[in-house]
């Protein structure tokens, strides 16, 4: 049984208006003061689309657009699609309240400058498209149009795909020589230091929950001896052409280390 739909009412409309003018209000649902001129909602990373206006807002989007759980853009889309479609239309809330804009219009220009945010947010370029379709999409339902095929749009999306990708930071263990000192206690060949230390190392990473295909593939030139650490490179999930680099650091601020 499908999921009847309504426009927002009377007093939400004069609360999405109160919003845009910057007054103090209170809205009748959540019973939360705001002022939305010093309004500041969290980033991506740290949980804003659990602030209330977030959630609100996108439930104000799904109503107006009739597309609320059960509507027919609903059963027409996988799980995993919806739950994207919904991530980019609480991206688009936040965006819209940082940016003082009414998150119920939009338009090339509010979507283009909403996809570079999304990128400076840190998104993947994959997210990125996928909010640019969920955004046109939703908003077709509203207002008749699907801008998300304008050549504005595309050429954003074109040219953060063409941006460096930025550089993986380098995974980071604690000292291993506790583990170390339990590992040469143990049945291993007669090896010299250096030796040893490899094979240390390998051991290390496997304690670490990495592969063990990705340690059978390994060469002893995938490993680096410095004074305070060891880097080592393991192939990559997606390619195994691509070697990813792992570096262990001694603990300098422990006693012996």
């Amino acid at each position: 049984m499908g999921i009847s739909t309504l426009d927002p009412s009377p007093s939400e409309t004069s609360y999405i208006e109160d919003m845009e003018s910057g007054t103090d209000i209170e809205h009748p649902l959540t019973r939360i003061w705001i002022h939305s001129k010093s309004l500041i909602v969290t980033d991506r990373q740290s949980g804003g689309a659990s602030h209330p206006l977030v959630r609100q807002g996108t439930d104000l989007i799904l109503a107006r657009a009739k597309c609320q759980e059960g509507s027919i853009l609903h059963k027409s889309l996988e799980k995993e699609t919806w739950s994207s479609y919904m991530s980019a239309i609480r991206d688009w809330v936040r965006f819209s309240l940082q940016q003082q804009l009414s998150y119920l219009d939009a338009n090339r220009n509010s979507l283009s400058t909403f996809l570079q945010w999304l990128n400076g947010e840190k998104a993947s370029i994959g997210f990125i498209k996928t909010a640019r379709f969920a955004i046109s999409t939703i908003f077709s339902y509203i207002i008749g149009i699907r801008f998300g095929e304008y050549p504005l749009i595309k050429a954003t999306l074109k040219a953060l795909g063409k941006q460096s990708p930025e550089k993986p930071r380098k995974k980071r263990y604690a000292d291993p020589e506790p583990v170390s000192n339990w590992l040469k206690q143990q049945q291993l060949l007669e090896l010299n230091d250096k030796q040893l230390l490899q094979r240390l190392s390998v051991q290390f990473i496997l304690l670490h929950a990495f592969r063990f295909a990705d340690c059978e593939r390994m060469k002893w030139t995938d490993i680096e001896i410095e004074d305070d650490s060891f880097t080592i490179r393991v192939p990559a999930k997606s390619d195994l052409t691509i070697m990813k680099e792992t570096t262990i650091t001694r603990n300098m601020t422990r006693k012996g280390a």
